[in-house]
């Protein structure tokens, strides 16, 4: 009884221990967002006129700002601080990650810990490369779609400032997290649950499967813009089944 007694404690003490860590975690994830937040916010001009590039050959003007409209009178206040909370995410996100990381490690097993923690840190190089690959690559060309299009038709292209901000992080994001692929499926190798075999014998299964996702997430019905995510992705596809088989 007594032991019994015993054990009931100590699996209290330790819950309220792991309770109290993740108040500390959750604490100082808020505090490091809090200062990338007000870093961010400071910048909330140069981010704003750096994410309006890719429209700048389209109006072919150093002050593109004077042709994106603000319709109700907060929108301009509204829209820096949701663009300066994205970007602070985005540049404190190594450090979650690190915070994340740190939380889990006591209840992962060796193995675990070597396999999660590559794919963990990875995660925003290959973020930043699909992030890059959209604002540079595909964004323009997006853009230009539909810019052009508008033209043919005979319509006006006063585009608002915070509908085209949003558009273009939405493209950013999904670019950055399609490019997190390799990761997934290198996660799933190495903790045994995919073979190298298994990805090679489906491997039209898998382009096919990249083609329609990319053709959900793409916004234009040209092929261009398709291939420009889709592929990337087959491209990281065949990269993660020869370093499956280095890993094997």
């Amino acid at each position: 009884m007594q032991q019994n007694n015993k054990q009931i404690k100590d699996k209290r003490k330790t819950f309220l221990s792991h309770l109290e860590e993740l108040r500390w975690t959750l604490f100082i994830a808020f505090i490091t967002i809090i200062i990338g937040f007000i870093i961010s916010f400071k910048l909330r001009y140069e981010i704003i006129k750096f994410l309006c590039q890719p429209i700048k050959p389209l109006y072919q003007s150093e002050n593109i700002l004077s042709f994106l409209q603000a319709i109700s009178p907060a929108e301009g206040f509204l829209l820096s601080i949701k663009t300066s909370l994205w970007t602070a995410i985005l540049i404190t996100a190594p450090i979650l990650l690190g915070l994340l990381f740190q939380f889990v490690k006591p209840g992962l097993k060796k193995q675990e810990k070597k396999s999660l923690f590559a794919p963990l840190f990875a995660t925003i190089p290959l973020f930043l490369i699909g992030a890059s690959f959209a604002y540079y690559l595909a964004l323009p060309k997006i853009l230009a779609f539909f810019h052009n299009y508008n033209i043919e038709m005979g319509i006006s292209n006063d585009w608002r400032l915070s509908e085209y901000l949003s558009f273009v992080l939405q493209m950013i994001f999904i670019f950055g997290i399609c490019f997190q692929l390799p990761l997934c499926i290198l996660l799933l190798v190495k903790l045994g649950l995919l073979e190298q075999k298994t990805m090679q014998s489906s491997r039209r299964y898998a382009y096919i499967i990249i083609l329609i996702i990319s053709a959900i997430l793409t916004p234009t019905p040209d092929m261009i813009t398709l291939l420009l995510l889709a592929l990337p992705l087959i491209i990281l596809y065949e990269i993660c089944i020869l370093i499956s088989r280095l890993i094997k």
